[in-house]
């Protein structure tokens, strides 16, 4: 292959999250592979890690301020690309993403990530097969199931676990007064199933009174969330928290808290494993089965919430067992979940499976509607004045 390569990472927005995370950390991580370099695009806007990528000093193409339609938002991204004329193009997140890969360059290799163990996920790669030379999972149950679903289908799917910077000391966490547990997520029922988690916090800290939880992040249920404890002391929330300040609440707990009912490879408990908190989470076959263990946490089923209580309550009571098992933890994550081994991860990927050739882009790209719209009158070339001037219309 050529001396300098460019892998362009294409999201539709880069909110607060997991999924925007995974790009942050790509970024840094390939601060250690001289010969490549890493380009991120972003369709819709640019979002808050989106813009924590540009602070870092990381090249970043967005939207134009008047682009309103998938169409437009494609074309500038191309053209903003195309200055770099990567060879790698990865949809990490959303359909659009997705969508543009129908007109990455003939050569280029095309990559579509799965990063969250959900039907709909699996529904939008397949519609995009065509345009898909490698699907990326980032637990082995995702590709297991994509390699399922695909039957006879000859698609290279190869697991690329995501990795994390590291925070914290990779020693035991010291034993403070009462046990510190950390939920760090989205603050939503649909998934995270936060209703069951406050009933967890409720009992917990009725049974322990030098307990204390917090909940770190936004969310659609964080205002109930808030209501519902309102003048409990030992429950906090921090609120949305940027990317920068991750680290700083991580260290301050001892336990990390997720009992979601489906995941993919939850960054956050990377993230805080790699710091020394000790999981306790759902027993779920995608990501977390992959890394956590009876020596480094407690995988509990979903729905048992009695088990919830009385993991905590236990650790609660065994100071010892707390500094054993946050070791290991550490241990777990430090050793192969780093930001630079995950870009080692990739590099080798790109290397082996790409051409090797020149790509050569062109100035300018001719986007239509998106897969599954195309050939709708509505949707024809000549009419997308009119759609643009409705939309902006809708948007005021």
């Amino acid at each position: 292959m050529n001396d300098v390569h460019s892998i362009a990472v294409i999201s539709e927005i880069l909110p607060l999250g997991g999924t925007s995370s995974f790009v942050l950390n790509l970024c840094r991580g390939m601060e250690h592979s001289p010969n490549w370099s890493i380009k991120v695009g972003a369709l819709r806007s640019v979002g808050e890690v989106g813009s924590q990528i540009i602070g870092a000093g990381y090249d970043l193409v967005g939207p134009e301020l008047d682009s309103v339609l998938h169409e437009e938002r494609v074309e500038d991204l191309f053209r903003g690309l195309s200055v770099w004329s990567p060879q790698v193009v990865v949809a990490s997140l959303g359909g659009g993403a997705f969508d543009f890969l129908r007109y990455v360059p003939e050569g280029c290799l095309r990559i579509g990530m799965i990063q969250s163990d959900d039907e709909c996920v699996y529904r939008l790669v397949e519609k995009h097969l065509p345009w898909l030379d490698i699907i990326v999972g980032v637990s082995a149950e995702i590709c297991r199931k994509m390699r399922l679903r695909l039957g006879d289908l000859s698609t290279t799917i190869i697991q690329q676990p995501y990795g994390v910077g590291m925070v914290g000391t990779a020693g035991s966490k010291p034993k403070q007064s009462g046990l510190r547990i950390l939920y760090l997520g989205r603050v939503s029922e649909d998934q995270k199933r936060v209703n069951r988690m406050a009933r967890i916090m409720k009992r917990t800290l009725e049974a322990d009174p030098d307990l204390r939880w917090t909940i770190a992040g936004d969310g659609s249920d964080l205002g109930r969330m808030r209501r519902e404890f309102d003048g409990v002391p030992r429950v906090a929330f921090t609120g949305a928290l940027p990317y920068d300040r991750v680290a700083e609440v991580v260290t301050e707990n001892d336990v990390y808290f997720l009992c979601s009912d489906f995941e993919g490879l939850p960054l956050s408990l990377l993230e805080s494993m790699g710091a020394g908190l000790v999981p306790v989470v759902s027993n779920l076959a995608s990501g977390i089965s992959e890394v956590v263990d009876d020596g480094n946490g407690i995988r509990v089923d979903p729905g048992d919430e009695d088990a919830f209580v009385a993991a905590i309550l236990g650790l609660a009571i065994d100071p010892e067992r707390v500094r054993e098992m946050s070791g290991r933890a550490a241990k777990r994550v430090r050793e192969n979940y780093s930001a630079e081994a995950m870009a080692r991860r990739w590099v080798t990927m790109v290397e082996e499976h790409g051409s090797g050739a020149e790509i050569v882009w062109a100035a300018e790209c001719r986007a239509s509607a998106p897969v599954e719209l195309e050939g709708r009158f509505a949707y024809h070339r000549c009419l997308r004045p009119i759609r643009k001037m409705w939309k902006r219309l809708r948007q005021r």
